[in-house]
This record gives C-alpha cells, structure tokens and sequence, in this order.
C-alpha cells in the first residue's frame, strides 16, 4: 500500500529529531514530526508504516530533548561556594607581589571552593621567568604560575585537566603554556600541582577561570590584583 506524504515527512522530521535532540532547535522537527504522523494515521487508504516509524522517532527525540535539558540544567546550577581562606598563601615574585583583592564575583588567593562534585583550593600565585615546557617568555612578559589543590567530594570519578582552566591578564585572553593537571580521581581523593600562562610582567588584574562541567557554562572563577 502507498505510503502517505504526512508519514514519510514525519519520518524525516523525527529522524532530524533525534540527530538535534541535545540542541533547542532538536525539538522543533520532533514537534512537527509527531503532528505530521497523527496527520498520517488520520488518512484512510494509505500505508501506515513510515507514520509508525516517525511517530516512534518524533517522540524519542522529544524525550532525549527534555533528558538533555535537564542535564544542561543540573550542571549550569553547580553554583560555587566559599568553603574558607587557607592560611598558607603564597603571592610573591621576584618583581611583583600579588594582593587578594577582587570582585565579589571572583573568588581570590587562599579561597577553597566547593561545587558539586569539587573543593578547589587556589593555594599561590607568582611571576617568574624560568623557561617553562622548554619555553621562555617573550620580552615583557613573564609566566603566572598559579597552584591549585583539587578534592573530589562526589560518588564518582572526576577528570582533572589544565585544559579546563583559561586565564585573562586586564581582561585580555592569554596563552596557556603548561600545566601539572593531568589526572583522574576517585571519590574522595585530593590532587595538587601547577598551570602556567604567559602574561605581561606589567599585568595589573590576572584572573582565571575553571569549568566545572563540560555541558554547562558552570565555572570557578579567580582573581587576584598586583599591589601597587
């Protein structure tokens, strides 16, 4: 029997669902694929498999769609808390020494922060000009080496990579050179080491950013400002 036009629409429709259900625009061929297969199962005289097969897949996508959006939610809700200062901080340079003033939406030097699944302690930062990775800053610039401890505080395990952290001197996006953070972690275990970006000697505001899901726009965010 003759396949309907409304049922190989709304296979096509629910197929296009599913391949963009992890995006908004995902539901919106669902949404069509599943009105065109009721149109379809309407119709006398017609075949009704390819209408089965959209309406099937239109009403998967919607389901991956909503699952998705939850996610997205869950993780963009990670909101990071002061957890308290460390007394051992480290801020000190050769040339420059760094004070633990910022903003209230950055959390600064000696802070831990705890989110969902991570207490993050920023434990010091300074300038120097070592070669780090077999590089050497270019003139006028020096490398921020900033330490950091890492908890995982979930039920599961927890990625940990420097690549995960971006970094602005005054506001400028700068180089990721290096980094110590290259490690899994098991549930209640603790990790420490180091991440280093080239920034300008003269930097007066260095702030940097860790994200905290892959998903999400969740991130932990740093900050500290050069005394004057």
């Amino acid at each position: 029997m003759k396949q309907s036009g409304w049922g190989i629409a709304s296979l096509v429709c629910g197929i296009a669902g599913i391949l963009l259900a992890c995006v908004a625009i995902g539901v919106v061929p669902a949404i069509i694929g599943l009105v065109c297969a009721i149109i379809a199962l309407t119709q006398k005289w017609k075949g009704h498999g390819t209408a089965i097969a959209g309406l099937a897949c239109s009403i998967v996508a919607i389901i991956i769609f909503i699952f998705a959006a939850l996610v997205f939610d869950e993780s963009d809700s990670d909101q990071p808390e002061k957890v308290e200062s460390s007394p051992d901080v480290e801020a000190s340079d050769d040339e420059t020494e760094e004070s633990t003033d910022s903003s209230d939406d950055y959390f600064t030097l000696g802070d831990s922060v705890e989110t969902n699944d991570l207490i993050i302690t920023f434990s010091s930062a300074k300038l120097t000009l070592d070669d780090v990775a077999y590089q050497s800053p270019d003139d006028g610039n020096a490398f921020m080496k900033l330490d950091f401890e890492f908890e995982n505080i979930s039920d599961e395990d927890q990625d940990i990579s420097g690549y995960d952290f971006s970094a602005y001197a005054d506001d400028y996006a700068v180089d990721y050179i290096d980094s110590t953070f290259d490690t899994t972690l098991s549930p209640g275990k603790k990790t420490k080491g180091s991440i280093y970006f080239e920034v300008p000697i003269d930097t007066n505001v260095f702030d940097t950013e860790y994200s905290t899901s892959y998903y999400g726009n969740s991130k932990v965010k740093f900050s500290i400002v050069a005394e004057e």
